[in-house]
C-alpha cells in the first residue's frame, strides 16, 4: 500500500500531518513505501485574489510521488 495525501492549506501542523500519522499509526506494516504529502507553501493566509498561487497544483514531480 502506497498513500498520498493532498491538502491545499499549509503543510506544518495541518489536517495532512495528523492524517499521515494516524495512516502510519494503524498500517505500519502494510505501507511499502513512506507517506508522501502534497501541501499549500509554507506561508501565512493570503488576500483571496492570490489564494491560487500558493495552493498545490498537479505537477510531474507530485504525479510520480503517486505511483
Amino acid at each position: 500500500m502506497r498513500a498520498l495525501v493532498i491538502h491545499e492549506a499549509v503543510g506544518f501542523g495541518g489536517y495532512s500531518a495528523e492524517l499521515a500519522a494516524r495512516l502510519t499509526e494503524t498500517c505500519f506494516y502494510h505501507i511499502e513505501a513512506s507517506i508522501r504529502r502534497v501541501t499549500g507553501l509554507d506561508v501565512p493566509h493570503p488576500a483571496p485574489r492570490l489564494g491560487s498561487t500558493t495552493c498545490p497544483t498537479p505537477t510531474a514531480s507530485s504525479m510520480r510521488s503517486a505511483r
